[in-house]
């Protein structure tokens, strides 16, 4: 997967955002993770931060691209200080130490059933391939949130349905990834290095 932090916020990223709230502007957060904060679990950490240090819990949506092929929006909760300050305090998987947000305190999570709203996605170029990349990842949400029983899966959950689909989006990512970068593109991961030197390296291993 490709999709990191927006670089800049651009004009099509500020579009992106009206769509998604128009009474709000997307920012960038620090991210200065909790000791006690979990990867993947941003609403229950600042739930925890709150009820330790006070301050907020602000809703919103974190932003991520991946350039020429797709933005998108995933539900998400920062830390708002007594201060006032913004601070994500759930560690990031990838490093990341800022995220672009929009806040959206409308969009609540639901503590009692453990459940986020899926993702809004946006297609960056008119490509069929993009498009069911993206029909895709909405299929797949759909499945295990229907298949989720509190913070798991279920038996609800078929095993071959979650791996047909994984299966096919991945052979469309391969597809976008030969179509969208060149081996001296910058890799999309965002690490400053040429693909070919980077996750081309990988894939040729």
């Amino acid at each position: 997967m490709f999709t990191r932090t927006p670089n800049k916020l651009t004009g099509a990223t500020r579009l992106f955002c009206r769509e998604v709230n128009s009474d709000t502007s997307p920012c960038y957060v620090p991210v200065l993770p909790d000791i006690h904060a979990k990867p993947r679990a941003c609403f229950i950490n600042v739930r925890a931060k709150v009820a330790q240090d006070g301050g907020k819990e602000l809703n919103g949506w974190q932003l991520w691209t991946w350039p020429k092929v797709f933005i998108e929006a995933e539900h998400h909760c920062v830390w708002k200080s007594p201060e006032g300050n913004l601070i994500d305090v759930t560690p990031k998987e990838n490093g990341e130490k800022r995220i672009a947000f929009l806040p959206d305190p409308a969009v609540m999570y639901d503590h009692e059933n453990h459940r986020r709203i899926d993702n809004i996605r946006k297609a960056l170029s008119i490509d069929p391939d993009i498009d069911e990349y993206l029909n895709l990842a909405a299929s797949l949400y759909r499945l295990i949130e229907d298949g989720s029983m509190g913070t798991g899966l279920t038996a609800k959950v078929l095993a071959r349905d979650l791996s047909n689909l994984q299966s096919r989006r991945t052979q469309i990512h391969g597809r976008l990834t030969r179509r969208y970068i060149k081996p001296k593109d910058f890799c999309p991961c965002g690490s400053g290095k040429k693909y070919f030197r980077c996750h081309g390296k990988l894939k040729d291993k």
